[in-house]
């Protein structure tokens, strides 16, 4: 999956901090490509968000599902780009990140907005010592 432990931290931090507003993210769409043993690796969201998934069939593979996805993702960064807030008619309401709601648009061909996504992986790792490095 696309977020990582590195990810969550800074979205922590920078929430807490109040200085500008924090969204937080994770593409948990799983490609069809190679039977789908790859499921959702580092960077599949960049044909996503650029809207190019008809020159990312190798990885995204074709059809109506990685279209649907790209549209969703790429009018989510349009927004944002132009307004700060990447809320748009094609997606359900994205809430700021904030602790300890810790909201996280979950992009998938029906995408959804969390509190606390994966979150039993979240207190598992702040339970082991490595997470303290991060911190």
């Amino acid at each position: 999956m696309q977020m990582c432990i590195r990810d969550r931290l800074q979205a922590e931090h920078k929430a807490t901090q109040s200085s500008a507003p924090v969204w937080l993210y994770e593409l948990d769409w799983p490609t069809p490509v190679d039977g789908g043993k790859w499921k959702s690796p580092h960077s599949l969201d960049l044909a996503f968000v650029f809207d190019n998934v008809g020159r990312s069939e190798s990885m995204v593979g074709r059809g109506d599902e990685p279209r649907a996805l790209a549209e969703q993702m790429s009018a989510a960064w349009l927004a944002f780009a132009h307004t700060g807030n990447p809320n748009n008619r094609l997606l359900p309401q994205w809430a700021q990140f904030r602790v300890p709601e810790r909201a996280t648009m979950v992009f998938n061909v029906k995408s959804r907005s969390v509190n606390d996504f994966r979150g039993d992986e979240r207190q598992l790792l702040a339970s082991l010592p490595l997470y303290r490095v991060y911190r």
